[in-house]
């Protein structure tokens, strides 16, 4: 991972952490913060449609990693804590986007900046745009 590498960030579904894949879908690493500039967004379509129509099915919420921010890498495992902005959050039982969590239906785009913060599993992620 280099400052200025542009990858594609997600939640790692069994251990937390953020991971970063390269451009070519590749998994160069995994940290505990992250700050990214010149955010996107990218959702698989397909595999959220796959989701929504098992868990119609079943009741069961399956688990895919099919949405990321894409971004240039600022900095890797430095502290975020001091930095200010609006949580970003995406949920496919929610909304087909991602959204600001302190307005559920203000859909989040991208941005100059967007900070991570790891979290166990069984808690929430840190997301932050500013």
């Amino acid at each position: 991972m280099i400052i200025g590498q542009k990858v594609m960030a997600y939640r790692n579904l069994n251990n937390g952490k953020i991971a970063l894949r390269s451009m070519d879908n590749k998994v160069i690493g995994y940290c505990d913060t992250l700050v990214l500039k010149a955010c996107s967004t990218k959702i698989g379509k397909g595999t959220q449609a796959t989701i929504k129509r098992k868990f119609d099915e079943s009741g069961k919420r399956d688990r895919n990693v099919h949405a990321f921010i894409i971004g240039e890498i600022v900095s890797i495992d430095q502290s975020i804590d001091q930095i200010n902005g609006r949580n970003v959050s995406y949920n496919p039982f929610y909304a087909d986007f991602f959204y600001f969590s302190d307005n559920r239906s203000e859909q989040f785009n991208g941005s100059n900046f967007v900070a991570f913060k790891a979290a166990p599993k069984t808690e929430k992620m840190t997301s932050i745009a500013f």
